[in-house]
């Protein structure tokens, strides 16, 4: 080691006189080791170390004070001074070592590390130990670690062969103290072991990643232990030293631990009356006081008290916690490096202090001061070294050292002495532009040893400074004050020592300053209106180009110009604007306050201050007005039994509190606020902490409404309406209900009064009551408190559920002479309407009437006799007694519907109706209706519009009332003249020609029957203005093809959506590679045309051509097909001619054999037919009556409900499901040659059955 610093400091003498010329710096350390580091055997060790400094420093190893020796076992890392050990073992790693960082100017060192093997020895053998503790009874149970670096953790489980070790929860009653040993503040029956199963202490080494285990421990229940609870007093089992040293900035800690059954509660205080440092941490369940980060303040008496509160008396223990320091660098400052010049004094100080006080050693380049070259101008007294008039050969690096017996601390400071000529640090710009009148500072700034003497000069011929307002500052730079446009000029700054000078120069102008001449003025305004601000300036007309206006908002960036607009203003628009005028030379502001006003932001911290039986008391805190004053509050409530929103208003005040005045008894309230000002109403707070619950009270009212309804027959139902969860008022709430039959006629009892209580619901049933009796009821509300008060009479009158009436219409007939194709007048004779017969208020009749082959639509018509009257009237109006109609038991009732389908056969019935159902169904009557007029087109719409043609689409009327014969469509031209088209029954669609463009036209749609025309359905339609453009180039689908005729079928458009649609089309055909070309009649309705007369087995080329009246026209592209071939064989023989003939009369044969059958089948079921029989196979359940619809009520889509007949025949009941006007006519064969309106054949779909009503033999007709 001496001969190594001795060579470092031959080598500064050699070479520190040009270094310091060149620069140069001393070592300085910028990684080292841990203090303390562990190591596993046989791993590979690092120690880090590196420095700075230039030259680059060398890096050398001490071991135990010895220089250690680069071997197998031990390599330095090249780049730094970092030590690694192979293979580490305590024979060669053990140790304490410090590493050594030099270069020409000194030697720096770190603090030493002490490099130890991490171990963990095994516990001592020992025979497992048996405890035979009682429950309720304290219990120790002793560990002793074995030796162990790094300290081991230690821990206790249960451990029973072949099963997992069970670990031991520490707890209020189970803890462990800082040796290891567990303890029990009192033994409970879980605490005994099983058979073969014991306590052990465990010591796992985290490090090592291993454990070891000690001796077993036993804890059994004694034999004549009966178990039972016993009680015991606090006592104290076990506590840290009760006086002990803490070390400043460490960790204190302080534990004890109680016994005692139940298991005591640990609390903690300081003697002396102050409270606790807010730092300290209660841990280990109480039982343990940590302070971190403990100081010199912390010191004092401290007390654990272990408490029960059952069996006391309570158990002290008192601490006294002594605190002193290892050394630490007083305000956090290690000794600092130093950078002189030569003839420099300087002055090192090892700041330190601690508790013991520490003592302080100096080393210089790690060695001691004794061994150091003497130096007279190098004085050491304590903890300072002061070095006077320094020479460049003085660089070297001090060590301090400050160390008392809680450990030590070191730290490295190096002196470097430099020589060196001026050279420019930092230097004034080439050109400076200033504002007049604002102090500048021209910088320069300068390096040497010795320091440069600064001088500055101006202009060229380098003029002294003269004037009063220029300072040449300590530093170097030049302040000039106040300047003005004559202080314009070049300026010389010289900086010269010894060694050599230098000289930088650059250029000041001074400008006339910036000024805003039309600054921003303040604006209040409410919540999004306009706001806008104006700024305008003016500056040094040779700056005027680069004057830029920007804005700022509290300081934030916003815009650029001399105007800022904000559209929709915010509350959070309200600030401070500023207007900043700049030219790059100096700037000028102008500011302005911009106040944004908004309805309040809702109250916060809404509490309940007071909570009576009927109101509450609450206070809040007040949000922000928005920048208008809050003028009220509203306070609304939430009960228990309200929606989550259903709020109602509570209170309206101007302060932050309110009482909440009536609150209803029995609920829970929560309350939100609301503020106002002058812009409005704020949102809602948030829900106030906790809630108001006011008391019981009986109710305040009885339920309304009370009456009965019909249920099932012989039940009396009683409902009424339930009272709100608000009006229950207590607990228990429940109604109660009484009833007693009642007579019709006198107003006395007939049975006993009955009472009963109903919860949760309201309705009471009643079984086994007979049908339609009068009955005197009344419903009370009752809670737990009491009933509600009786105000008022609360008796009401009701009935018991009406039955199905027992009787039923005879000699249902209809009257021939009123029928017309929507009307007829119904007759029947009138019915027994006594409550007995009716079993129930006798209400009327009802008819039912449908078509025969529609059984299922269904249609209805009332015949009211009487009307219905109150249901429960109060005991002060007497009711209703027995309801009889007056009508003459010989008159008819008549009843006129005029709801009929025209053209059909209908079907009718009638019924007697009361309260509750409907009676049997009397006799059926069929009749047919003459043909009406159909009902208007279901839709109509436009769906094509051209230039000169519009074209619609219509659906099919609902009811048709006939046969569709044709419609008529059209429009409605000026002036009120109708311009109408014919179209064929099966049509859909018509395209209306001969419009004019960019017209609206009114067109329509009417059905027509043999009776005549039904309401015609408008719709409007607007023509396309004239574009002249082509029409859209049509596009050619696949054709139908036969062996002599093609059918050609096209869409208007190549577009998905036709732009400009055409108002005809034709077909321009010919055979391929001939040069004939045929053209096809004009097409104005469909887009399909047949085409006729072809010779098979040709190849024809079309194409569509589409016109307009303006005579554009647009061709599409052209397809190409092949008819059937004309050279397949064709029979023509007698033998072929026999065969066909012979099938043919097979065929006719056969059909006339069906028609024979289907005639007998007529022939027998005639004048037979049995309605309630058809309605079972349509799947009509027709023995269900308490599925009628309402009296007075029509359905369409109810079944009729029908008598079974008395009579009829087996074929009645197994007829086909079809009409009997079903029969192979409506699969004859229709002409091929016919289309349909989409091109398609209409033969093809000849077989097919309309649902419609539409004639299926009629012929096919076009338009005309």
């Amino acid at each position: 080691m001496d001969i190594i610093v001795v060579s470092m400091l031959l080598l500064s003498c050699i070479t520190n006189g040009v270094e310091s010329i060149n620069g140069g710096r001393p070592p300085v350390i910028t990684a080292h080791p841990s203090t303390q580091m562990a190591y596993k055997e046989f791993d590979a060790v690092e120690l880090p170390c590196d420095a700075s400094g230039f030259p680059k420093p060398q890096f050398f190893w001490e071991k135990d004070g010895l220089q250690l020796n680069t071997t197998n076992d031990f390599v330095r890392d090249n780049s730094s001074g970092k030590l690694t050990i192979k293979k580490a073992t305590a024979a060669v790693a053990d140790g304490v070592y410090q590493c050594f960082a030099s270069n020409s100017f000194g030697v720096a060192v770190t603090q030493k590390t002490t490099l130890k093997r991490a171990e963990l020895s095994t516990f001592p053998t020992a025979e497992a130990k048996s405890f035979f503790p009682s429950i309720g009874d304290k219990l120790t149970l002793n560990c002793t670690p074995p030796p162990s670096y790094p300290a081991a953790t230690i821990y206790w489980g249960k451990s029973k062969p072949g099963t997992k070790l069970q670990s031991i929860d520490n707890s209020k009653r189970v803890s462990l103290d800082y040796h290891g040993n567990l303890y029990f503040s009192n033994v409970l029956k879980d605490d005994y072991v099983e058979e073969n199963q014991n306590y052990v202490c465990i010591a796992e080494q985290l490090m090592l990643r291993t454990l070891v285990q000690g001796d077993d421990r036993i804890v059994r229940q004694p034999g004549n232990d009966s178990a039972h609870f016993t009680y015991h007093p606090p006592a104290l089992m076990w506590s840290s030293p009760t006086t002990f040293i803490a070390i400043r900035e460490q960790t204190a800690r302080m534990k004890c631990i109680f016994s005692g059954n139940p298991t005591p509660t640990v609390s903690w205080k300081r003697i002396n009356n102050s409270p606790l440092p807010e730092k300290v941490i209660n841990d280990s369940f109480g039982q343990e006081l940590v302070i971190p980060r403990v100081n010199v303040s912390d010191a004092g008496l401290y007390q654990c008290t272990g408490n029960n509160t059952i069996t006391g008396p309570f158990i002290s223990h008192n601490f006294t916690l002594t605190v002193e320091a290892a050394p630490y660098w007083i305000h956090g400052e290690a000794p600092k490096d130093i950078n002189a010049s030569e003839d420099d004094t300087v002055e090192f100080e090892c700041s330190v202090a601690g508790s013991p006080n520490p003592t302080v050693v100096w080393t210089i380049n790690g060695r001691p001061l004794s061994e150091a070259e003497p130096n007279s101008r190098r004085v050491i007294s304590g903890n300072r070294v002061k070095f006077s008039t320094v020479e460049k050969n003085d660089s070297q690096v001090f060590q301090c050292l400050a160390s008392n017996h809680h450990g030590s601390i070191m730290a490295n400071a190096y002196l470097f002495v430099r020589a060196e000529k001026p050279s420019v640090l930092e230097s004034l710009p080439k050109l400076t532009k200033v504002p007049e009148e604002k102090t500048v500072t021209l910088m320069c700034r300068m390096d040497g040893a010795p320091k440069p003497v600064i001088t500055w000069h101006r202009g060229h011929d380098k003029r002294p400074l003269s004037r009063h307002r220029f300072r040449i500052l300590p530093t170097g730079d030049l302040e000039i004050t106040n300047p003005d446009t004559e202080d314009s000029d070049m300026y010389f700054c010289t900086g010269k020592n010894k060694f050599d000078e230098e000289t930088v120069h650059g250029e000041l102008v001074v400008r006339r300053k910036t000024q805003i001449v039309q600054p921003p003025r303040s604006q209040s305004v409410n919540v999004s209106e306009r706001v806008e601000f104006t700024c305008r300036a003016d500056t040094d007309p040779k700056e005027l180009s680069n004057l830029n206006v920007t804005w700022h908002k509290n300081n934030q960036p916003l815009v650029i110009g001399d105007r800022l607009v904000i559209d929709r203003a915010r509350v959070s628009d309200s600030g401070t604007f500023t207007c900043q005028a700049t030219n790059d030379v100096d700037t000028s502001e102008a500011t302005a306050v911009l106040i944004v006003k908004d309805r309040p932001n809702p109250p916060t911290n809404i509490r309940i201050t007071g909570c009576l039986s009927t109101r509450a008391e609450l206070s809040w805190t007040a949000g922000e007005d928005n920048n208008d004053p809050i003028v009220a509050y509203v306070v609304y409530y939430n009960a228990s039994y309200d929606p989550p929103e259903g709020y109602h208003v509570g209170a309206r005040v101007n302060r932050t509190s309110a009482t909440v005045r009536h609150l209803r008894p029995w609920a829970n309230y929560t309350f939100q606020v609301t503020a106002q000002n002058g812009l409005g109403t704020s949102d809602r707070s948030g829900f106030s902490s906790g809630s108001c619950s006011t008391l019981q009270e009986k109710p305040h009212s009885n339920p309304t409404g009370v009456c009965t309804r019909n249920g099932n027959p012989q039940e009396l139902v009683i409902t009424w309406k339930p009272m709100h969860r608000s009006e229950y008022n207590g607990e228990g709430f429940h109604y109660s209900v009484s009833y007693q039959r009642w007579s019709f006629d006198a107003e006395v009892g007939v049975g006993e009064n009955m009472s009963k209580k109903v919860y949760n619901s309201s309705e009471l049933v009643v079984k086994n009551q007979e049908i339609y009796k009068r009955y005197r009821i009344s419903v009370l509300a009752v809670n737990n408190v009491g009933s509600a008060p009786v105000r008022g009479n609360l008796v009401h009158y009701g009935y018991s559920s009406e039955g199905v009436p027992t009787v039923t219409p005879m000699n249902f007939r209809h009257d021939n002479e009123t029928l017309n194709s929507t009307s007829v007048t119904f007759l029947w004779d009138p019915v027994d309407d006594s409550p007995e017969a009716i079993n129930g208020r006798f209400l009327g009749y009802r008819v039912f009437f449908w078509r025969q082959n529609f059984p299922d639509d269904v249609r209805t018509e009332d015949k009211s006799i009487n009307s219905p009257a109150d249901p429960c009237p109060t005991a002060d109006d007497r009711g209703q007694r027995r309801v009889r109609s007056r009508r003459s038991s010989s008159d008819s009732v008549t009843l006129t519907t005029h709801r009929l389908w025209g053209g059909a056969s209908i079907v009718a019935s009638a019924v007697v109706v009361n309260g509750a159902s409907t009676g049997d169904r009397s006799n059926t009557v069929e009749f047919d209706t003459p043909e009406g007029v159909p009902d208007m087109v279901n839709t109509l719409e436009v769906v094509e519009r051209g230039a000169h043609h519009l074209k619609i689409e219509w659906t099919v009327p609902l009811e048709v009332n006939g046969k569709l014969t044709h419609y008529y469509c059209g429009y409605v031209g000026a002036p009120n003249r109708t311009h109408m088209c014919h179209v064929d029954a099966l049509r859909t669609t018509a395209k209306i020609h001969g419009l004019s463009p960019n017209l609206t036209y009114q067109l329509f749609i009417e059905a027509h029957t043999s009776a005549g025309a039904g309401p015609r359905k408008y719709v409007y339609g607007t023509t396309l203005p004239l574009s002249g453009l082509r029409p859209d180039v049509p596009k050619i689908e696949e054709p139908e093809l036969g062996e002599t005729f093609a059918v050609i079928k096209w869409r208007s458009s190549v577009h998905a959506q036709p732009k400009n649609p055409a108002s005809s089309f034709h077909v321009e055909y010919e055979i391929k590679d001939s040069k004939e070309v045929n053209h096809s009649e004009k097409e104005t309705q469909h887009n399909w045309i047949n085409l006729t007369d072809l010779n098979p087995g040709k190849q024809y080329r079309v194409a569509v051509v589409a016109s307009n009246p303006a005579g554009e026209s647009s061709r599409s592209e052209p397809k190409e097909f092949i008819l059937g071939k004309s050279d397949e064989p064709v029979l023509h023989s007698a033998e072929q001619n026999l065969w066909w003939l012979i099938l043919l009369i097979l065929l006719f044969l056969l059909l006339l054999i069906i028609i024979i059958i289907l005639c007998c089948i007529r022939h027998r079921r005639q004048g037979k037919y049995a309605v309630y029989e058809k309605e079972k196979l349509h799947g009509c359940n027709t023995d269900t009556t308490n599925e009628e619809p309402t009296f007075g009520e029509y359905t369409k889509s109810a079944v009729p409900t029908l008598q079974a007949p008395q009579e009829g025949s087996m074929d009645s009941i197994i007829k086909p499901l079809e009409s009997d006007s079903n029969s192979l006519a409506e699969y004859e064969e229709t002409d091929p040659m016919k289309f349909n309106e989409d091109g398609s054949f209409i033969g093809q779909y000849g077989g097919q059955k309309k649902e419609a009503a539409l004639d299926q033999n009629a012929p096919f007709a076009t338009i005309v």
